[in-house]
């Protein structure tokens, strides 16, 4: 009987010592139906004891590490070809996790704010969810999340999905069409991460370094180190930890105890220690019911603190990095093919420019690759003013040409959007014209298809006889008058005279102005204006038929030659 009772009590010791070991974890990137990205070293990663021994299988390749020492382990798999076989990953290490239905190829990340989260469905587009049955296109969107220090892990529920018409509604609009439209060309699967927060703003989406270390960011740099600085001194976690101390004896003494009382203590331990390293703190228990059963009991306690709020559970006021810290810097060890970018609604005017090339350069940085930045120029919206000077000064139209001047940094392109806009809604339903525009950048620059990509650019301008002649990059086979009508591919408007051509002379005044293509250029004039010496096109927040086109049915950017 003894021995009998002595295998007992072993037996579960054994079992109470193998529940106290970390289980095996990978991390959140890495789940059922995901495409993991070809002809690139890709890692894996993940958590599991100390110590402990991981093996790796995939597609013929068997890895194995052990865990450092606060459990951390990573294996890297040699590059990969393409593939639309549905493949499984093992991994094991004390427990197995096996993630299956993976294919080899490319993973596109979608940025932005809300026009970029913009799910299909919201764009009613019944027959393309009912068609999309597309077993090569994998989708997925990362979880909210924000930091004041870059993070290593996604939240749990972020899930892969096939794209099929159960569920290719809640994909983000953009990058279902980008993708239905590479994949078509290409047939290499495809992953659209998405990762983007409505109503977010530029500065959300820099890392620390892209705030800190560019001359261009020093006002926002300021206001990011007062934001963090402040944070930290505001909250008299200190003063809690003394009143819990303080109240710990007199209680106790009393017999009286409770769990909120437990709960606060925790959470001032870990919101100190997240203080301490500028991180995000939990947020504080509720503490209402706390303070009313304190006043119940008849033990003299001193006042209770005020349990404080701090600027990070305040995503929108934060000055800069809070997104980038828990979107993107998760995502920087998957490598990727390139990055898809849809924001300037809600956007930072003349500083546009300087923020997205910090945004793109540290971000390439951190992935330790020069992937392709292709970005939706801003669309028409708002009633059209009709007026030649510009409907307003700062605002939409000069966020476009801070965009159209993101274009000089390396490896970038933009889909021009000025067409497909809703006057009435910030968030068009056009999201296919979008989607499909900055697929035609990624085929022809990355999958080395012949085709037109962007419409015309505006490259130089000369004035000879009263008239300004401008000329344009991308032209293709030449430039057209246009007509777009919704959802339809824009066609020659024969007969169709250009609009929204505006000229100016030293007085700078600016009138509507003759515009008429000649060969490649296009030559204004007015009658008004003998000696113009500026012009402008499309330049108003709605600028309502404007419809210069090269015959490949792609829109001219807005653009000004001035800088008045």
């Amino acid at each position: 009987m003894f021995n009998i009772k002595c295998m007992i009590v072993s037996g579960l010791a054994l079992a109470m010592a193998g529940s106290l070991q970390a289980a095996l974890t990978v991390n959140n990137l890495f789940g059922d139906h995901m495409v993991l990205p070809r002809d690139k070293h890709v890692s894996v990663w993940g958590t599991a004891e100390a110590g402990q021994s991981v093996s790796v299988t995939f597609a013929g390749q068997s890895l194995s590490c052990k865990t450092d020492k606060e459990g951390n382990w990573s294996v890297k798999l040699a590059p990969m070809a393409a593939n639309a076989v549905p493949q499984d990953l093992t991994i094991t290490g004390g427990n197995t996790l096996k993630i299956t239905d993976i294919l080899l190829g490319d993973v596109w990340v979608c940025s932005g704010q809300s026009n970029m989260e913009f799910k299909l469905a919201s764009c009613k587009a019944v027959a393309d969810i009912k068609a999309a049955n597309m077993p090569q296109i994998r989708w997925t969107s990362v979880p909210g999340q924000e930091g004041a220090q870059p993070m290593t892990n996604v939240p749990d529920g972020m899930n892969w999905h096939v794209m099929s018409p159960d569920n290719a509604g809640g994909c983000s609009a953009v990058g279902f069409y980008f993708a239905r439209k590479v994949n078509a060309a290409t047939q290499v699967p495809i992953g659209v991460l998405c990762s983007a927060q409505g109503g977010s703003c530029i500065e959300s989406w820099l890392s620390p370094e892209a705030i800190c270390n560019y001359p261009q960011n020093a006002e926002l740099a300021q206001r990011y180190h007062a934001a963090i600085d402040g944070w930290r001194d505001s909250l008299p976690l200190d003063d809690l930890g003394k009143w819990l101390v303080q109240i710990g004896k007199p209680l106790a003494d009393a017999g009286i105890s409770h769990p909120a009382l437990a709960k606060l203590k925790q959470w001032q331990t870990l919101a100190s220690a997240a203080v301490a390293h500028k991180n995000e703190a939990p947020a504080p228990p509720d503490v209402d019911d706390l303070k009313k059963w304190l006043a119940s009991q008849n033990v003299p306690l001193p006042a209770m603190p005020e349990i404080p709020g701090h600027p990070l559970l305040r995503p929108k006021w934060f000055p800069g990095a809070h997104l980038y810290n828990g979107r993107i810097a998760p995502l920087t060890k998957l490598p990727i093919k390139g990055m898809l970018w849809y924001q300037g609604e809600n956007g930072s005017g003349k500083l546009y420019y300087d923020r997205f090339k910090s945004m793109i350069e540290t971000d390439r940085k951190q992935w330790q690759d020069e992937f392709p930045v292709y970005f939706v120029q801003l669309p028409n919206m708002e009633e059209d003013k009709n007026v030649p000077q510009g409907d307003v000064v700062e605002g939409w139209p000069t966020t476009r040409m801070q965009q159209l001047k993101c274009l000089q940094i390396s490896r970038t392109g933009m889909a021009v959007t000025i067409d497909v806009g809703d006057p009435k809604n910030l968030h068009p339903t056009n999201k296919c014209d979008m989607g499909e525009r900055l697929a035609l950048w990624a085929l022809a620059k990355d999958y080395h298809k012949k085709i037109a990509f962007s419409g015309p650019l505006y490259q130089s301008m000369r004035i000879a006889n009263g008239k300004i002649i401008l000329s344009f990059d991308h032209v293709g086979s030449g430039l057209m008058v246009g007509r777009k009508d919704p959802f339809k591919p824009a066609v020659e408007d024969m007969g169709g005279k250009l609009k929204r051509f505006a000229i100016a002379g030293e007085d700078k005044k600016w009138v509507w102005a003759d515009a008429v293509i000649v060969g490649v250029t296009v030559r204004l004039s007015s009658p008004e204006v003998p000696r113009p010496v500026a012009a402008r096109y499309a330049y108003s927040v709605n600028p309502a038929g404007c419809n210069l086109y090269n015959q490949d049915g792609l829109p001219a950017s807005p653009f000004r030659t001035d800088n008045w």
